[in-house]
């Protein structure tokens, strides 16, 4: 039996915890009238106006799809009425839980129609209220609940486990910025331990001279930061293909085991409108810089971005080494330009190369960003920049996560646990769960499924 445990006066954080222990028991006004608040309340205020027509319209776009939703969830129930049998993309998507695989088919496709239904609601809400949410970022909890038998994971003191409701609005919040940064970082550098550690990476270390390099490219500035992240978005891929070509053409190299990750990072910039710019960590041949200078502004001029030219001679008589000048004075001839010409001129771009170690270039590619003294225009414009945008993309063995189901500790059923949040005790300690009180007692909308 669900027990209701007693107020705390102030909960403290679990070991490990990344947030404060009085995180919990802020709330809306608290919030804004703090001096100390990290998010002052003219500058949501601010931000929560110049965005406004960007959410509103990414609201309807996941409201149209919650209704689509809706409609073949209706259908699908007339289906099943009339004794036919549920469509097979929904059975593929069921036996994708342990325990929904288990289920009756019937039974299994409708709470997939229904889950999806509450994911793309909640989506439509949450951009709806985005603002509001990072306004009340921490005051309220979320805990797990067993599908199959409604149970909630308890503590040692036979509490309920719960945890803050974070806000996750990263590009507003500044506690979730860090917390996705130190998250992001703490993945990515296992992921490449491990494959540091494999019998590939290091034979080519010892044999074929690969190591990490970290790149870092730009784009020139067009006044308008969304432009330059949408450009540097659609370079990059182009890039990274005719780097492929070149360690495999050039070098004699297999580029099978090329592994990177790349991270969007914008600074304020000296203007104060935006500077957007890549951070690349790659496990690669030695590369050179005129030629990485090269493929990026070939890559440039694919997605109609216009680069000044720099003579190709004055770049070949800057280098000292004669071996690798003449090296690169072959590899310039045998490469064609326009009207199938050889280059004459390299295009001037903003390109760093170094060798590092791949643990400091991850922690520097995925460091949080932006911080509070940014103005509120550049935060807004950044906003609507990356709404749905994802900012760190890597080599699939790099970001696959092994799919671990938690089993439930009454039922043992494995993959039943749903995360459910409160939205009626806001920064109450004690959580209510609605099947002890009752379905007759318990108040409409007190327990609200979240996405």
């Amino acid at each position: 039996m669900f027990v209701v445990p007693e107020p705390r006066a102030n909960p403290a954080p679990r070991p490990g915890y990344l947030f404060r222990s009085d995180l919990g028991r802020r709330t809306a006004s608290s919030w804004d009238s703090n001096e100390n608040s990290p998010i002052a309340v003219g500058w949501l205020d601010e931000i929560e106006m110049r965005t406004r027509f960007h959410r509103l319209g990414r609201a309807n776009h996941f409201g149209r799809r919650a209704h689509a939703t809706l409609l073949e969830l209706r259908r699908l129930r007339e289906t099943l009425d009339a004794g036919g049998s549920p469509p097979p993309h929904l059975l593929v998507a069921a036996s994708k839980n342990p325990w929904l695989a288990e289920m009756d088919p019937s039974f299994a496709a409708l709470r997939v129609l229904e889950r999806r239904l509450e994911i793309q609601m909640g989506r439509a809400a949450g951009a709806l209220g985005a603002v509001k949410r990072v306004r009340e970022c921490g005051t309220r909890h979320w805990m797990l609940r067993c599908d199959a038998c409604g149970s909630v994971p308890e503590g040692a003191d036979g509490a309920p486990i719960v945890h803050p409701d974070l806000c996750g609005r990263w590009l507003l919040c500044p506690d979730c910025a860090r917390s996705r940064s130190r998250e992001a970082a703490e993945h990515y550098v296992g992921a490449w331990d491990r494959l540091a550690a494999s019998a590939p990476w290091m034979q080519l270390r010892t044999s074929a001279g690969w190591s990490e390099t970290q790149l870092t490219v730009t784009v020139p500035h067009s006044g308008d930061v969304a432009l330059d992240i949408s450009r540097l978005r659609r370079a990059f891929p182009r890039f990274l293909r005719a780097l492929r070509e070149h360690v495999e053409r050039d070098l004699g190299e297999s580029s099978e085991h090329l592994v990177f990750l790349r991270a969007l990072d914008v600074s304020e910039g000296s203007n104060g409108r935006g500077h957007a710019h890549l951070h690349v960590v790659i496990f690669a041949p030695r590369l050179d810089l005129v030629l990485v200078r090269w493929l990026w502004g070939r890559a440039l001029r694919l997605v109609g971005v216009r680069l000044n030219e720099v003579p190709a001679d004055d770049v070949l008589r800057g280098i000292a080494d004669v071996s690798r000048r003449e090296r690169l004075r072959t590899w310039l001839r045998t490469r064609r330009g326009p009207h199938g010409r050889p280059l004459a001129s390299l295009p001037r771009v903003v390109i760093d190369i170094r060798r590092i170690d791949a643990h400091a270039g991850i922690a520097h590619a995925v460091r949080a960003w932006p911080t509070r003294s940014w103005s509120a225009n550049l935060v807004a414009r950044l906003y609507v920049a990356m709404d749905g945008v994802r900012v760190v993309t890597a080599s699939r063995e790099l970001r696959a996560k092994p799919k671990s189901h938690v089993a439930c500790h009454e039922c043992e059923a494995v993959g039943a646990l749903w995360r459910v949040s409160c939205d009626a005790c806001g920064v109450c300690d004690v959580v209510e769960h609605a099947s002890a009180l009752g379905a007759a007692t318990a108040p409409a909308g007190h327990w609200a499924r979240l996405s």
